[in-house]
């Protein structure tokens, strides 16, 4: 007990930083899927996201800074479209990520970054099937009629610049699927951070 108490203390005692941030998130930017209308559509899809982020200084210029964050609940289809034109929406995702950065911060005006994530894509629906394009020909996919959870892990690479004392901007790549080179695939945000 005293071990933990003392490690407690520690952790409060150190001049740590932290901060707030919102901004958009790709997911497989530079994929592309089939729609059924015989049209492709990019996923490069932007995604709102709100963090919360903690700066601790682990030795010279060097920091570690956790981050948790989740993106708002997003349509399948998009904002405007629906399943079959029934006015119900085929299925809902949002994902939600902690990431385990590490950064070097010096008196330049950029910031890098690097570390692990761990993301949790949730998709919920009521069930049922769509038949979309799949190449040449028509393929069915199965709506998720309960939640579903996917884990990924990614190794992140980003850079920050402060645009003002307080607030930064801050660009992130994130690699999925990292030693698997047939799945791999990238995504990136692009956010601002406040420091409290």
């Amino acid at each position: 007990m005293k071990k933990l108490i003392l490690l407690i203390s520690m952790i409060w005692s150190v001049q740590s930083s932290a901060l707030v941030g919102f901004g958009h998130m790709t997911k497989f930017a530079g994929s592309w899927t089939n729609n059924q209308d015989g049209s492709q559509e990019s996923y490069f899809d932007l995604w709102p996201y709100l963090s919360v982020h903690e700066l601790f200084p682990i030795w010279g210029d060097v920091l570690f800074q956790p981050e948790f964050g989740m993106t708002l609940k997003k349509s399948s289809y998009g904002d405007d479209e629906t399943y079959n034109g029934s006015g119900d929406e085929a299925s809902k995702r949002q994902l939600m990520f902690l990431h385990l950065n590490f950064m070097y911060r010096n008196s330049s005006p950029v910031q890098f970054k690097g570390g692990v994530g761990f993301f949790m894509t949730k998709i919920s629906g009521e069930g049922g099937a769509v038949t979309r394009r799949n190449g040449a020909s028509d393929a069915t996919y199965y709506l998720p009629s309960e939640s579903v959870t996917s884990y990924n892990n990614t190794l992140n690479l980003g850079i920050e610049s402060f645009l003002f004392p307080k607030t930064s901007f801050e660009l992130e790549t994130y690699v999925w699927d990292i030693l698997a080179s047939e799945s791999r695939r990238f995504s990136f945000s692009i956010g601002l951070n406040y420091y409290l």
